[in-house]
């Protein structure tokens, strides 16, 4: 919860059983940490449907997920528990290309073993092969099961835990990665104007640089020497006769002076 309330991408609402809301207003549905025994009839079957109709559910593993009458949603067979396995990255897409070079990136000290069921994707699995996070298909919709139980796993502390989070919603509301839309304007010579186009996806087009307008960037030191093209030398005659002349006089007008005051003249 705390990971996606962190995320500036997610407006995330919160909604107990037996009352459930939202189910038709939100793009992604997260099943977690629930009292099987407040969970209404036909709840479920509305959950499914939306899914089916287009919307994405992700299901996290609790302790007792395999008895509170989900299993029929889930995109994998659950089975007894297991002890004790590394979590490691079996398929690296939009939401595990962080782990890519540390593909066993947790520990885990319980948790479900588990068979994907029919075109289920195995993401994320456990030492013995058991998916840990599966990506199934229901109708026009998906289903995400996410086995890491975090309280008995020290993935929740890592700095990569909430951005595996944003990643993964971003992944199912299909956003789009950013590259797709920040390129040079020469390399699609019909944008070749400023403005914003539209041919279903709306680009803007602006003559700025990224680095020049980095305002986190470290500050630019100058060094004045940078401005200074090269040293010249240039002779150039001085006329000192004024000088000497004015020099001249005032020898005069003193001596003048010392004359008078000693009585000679």
């Amino acid at each position: 919860m705390k990971a996606l309330q962190s995320s500036k991408d997610v407006n995330l609402q919160i909604t107990e059983p037996p009352i459930v809301q939202g189910i038709e207003s939100n793009e992604i549905i997260i099943i977690n940490d629930i009292d099987g025994n407040l969970i209404l009839p036909g709840t479920l079957e509305d959950i499914s449907r939306e899914v089916v109709n287009g919307k994405s559910l992700i299901i996290t593993a609790q302790e007792d997920l395999n008895q509170i009458g989900i299993s029929w949603v889930l995109p994998v067979e659950l089975n007894e528990k297991a002890n004790n396995t590394k979590v490691c990255v079996k398929v690296i897409n939009e939401f595990t290309k962080q782990f890519e070079n540390n593909k066993c990136f947790a520990t885990l000290r319980n948790y479900f073993k588990t068979v994907p069921k029919n075109s289920t994707i195995s993401v994320i699995e456990a030492d013995d092969s058991s998916p840990l996070l599966a990506l199934g298909n229901r109708g026009k919709g998906n289903v995400v099961y996410y086995g890491i139980l975090d309280e008995q796993s020290d993935f929740k502390t890592q700095t990569s835990y909430p951005i595996f989070w944003n990643e993964l919603l971003n992944f199912l509301a299909e956003t789009g990665d950013i590259n797709n839309y920040n390129f040079k304007i020469y390399e699609k010579p019909l944008l070749d104007k400023v403005g914003v186009y539209d041919n279903g996806n709306k680009i803007a087009v602006n003559l700025l640089d990224e680095y020049e307008s980095d305002i986190a960037k470290e500050t630019i030191v100058l060094d004045e020497t940078g401005f200074v093209s090269g040293i010249s030398e240039e002779k150039v005659v001085i006329n000192l006769d004024l000088y000497l002349i004015i020099f001249a006089i005032l020898i005069m007008l003193f001596e003048i002076f010392y004359i008078k005051v000693r009585g000679d003249l």
